[in-house]
C-alpha cells in the first residue's frame, strides 16, 4: 500500500510538475501575447507622436516663416515709406529753391494763362508774403486776381468750375505717383 501511496503520489506530483508546466507555457505564451500588444500599442503610440509631432513641427515651422516673411514685408514697407517721404521732402525743398530763384515763373505764367482762358477768371491764392512775386510773373493775365491764405510752398488757382493744386507737396506727390514703380525698383524696395 505504501507503494500504492508512493505511485500515487508520484502520479499526483508528476501530474501537478505537467500540469504546472502547462500553465507555465501558456503564461508564457500569454505574456508573449501581452508583450508583442504593448510592443504594437507603444510602436502605434511612439507613431503618433512621431506624426503628431512632424506635424506640430511643420506647422511652427510654417507659422515661423510665415512671421518672417511679415515682419520682412513690414520692413520693407516701413523703409520704403521712410524713403518715399525722404525722396517728398527733397522734392518740396528743390521746388522751393526753383521757384525763389525764378527757376518756375515762365510755368507758373503758362499755368495761369491756359486757365483763365479756360475758366474765364480765377483767384490766384498764396501766401501773403508770396504774392508780389506772383502779382510780378502774372502781370497783365485778364481774369486774374490775387487772394492771400495761409498755403505751405507753392499756389492755388481757383476757376468758377475748378480748383487747382499747384502746392510743392502736392506736386511731388504727383511726381513720386506717376514713377512709383521705377522710383521703388531704383531704391531696391518694391514689395509684392
Amino acid at each position: 500500500m505504501k507503494e500504492n501511496i508512493n505511485e500515487l503520489k508520484e502520479k499526483i506530483i508528476s501530474n501537478a510538475r505537467k500540469e504546472a508546466e502547462i500553465i507555465l507555457q501558456r503564461a508564457e505564451k500569454v505574456r508573449e501575447r501581452i508583450l508583442t500588444q504593448a510592443r504594437e500599442e507603444e510602436k502605434k503610440v511612439k507613431e503618433e507622436a512621431e506624426k503628431k509631432g512632424k506635424s506640430l513641427f511643420e506647422k511652427g515651422k510654417e507659422k515661423f516663416f510665415f512671421r518672417k516673411k511679415i515682419n520682412e514685408r513690414k520692413g520693407i514697407l516701413f523703409l520704403r515709406k521712410q524713403l518715399f517721404e525722404m525722396l517728398q521732402n527733397d522734392l518740396i525743398e528743390k521746388l522751393t529753391s526753383m521757384f525763389k530763384e525764378g527757376k518756375l515763373n515762365s510755368w507758373i505764367r503758362i499755368s495761369c494763362e491756359r486757365i483763365a482762358k479756360e475758366e474765364g477768371e480765377i483767384v490766384l491764392v498764396a501766401k501773403e508774403e508770396e504774392l508780389d512775386r506772383f502779382k510780378n510773373i502774372c502781370d497783365g493775365i485778364k481774369g486774374l486776381s490775387f487772394s492771400p491764405r495761409s498755403i505751405i510752398g507753392g499756389f492755388l488757382i481757383i476757376g468758377k468750375e475748378s480748383e487747382y493744386d499747384f502746392r510743392f507737396s502736392t506736386i511731388a506727390n504727383k511726381i513720386i505717383k506717376q514713377n512709383m514703380r521705377k522710383i521703388a525698383d531704383k531704391l531696391g524696395v518694391r514689395s509684392g
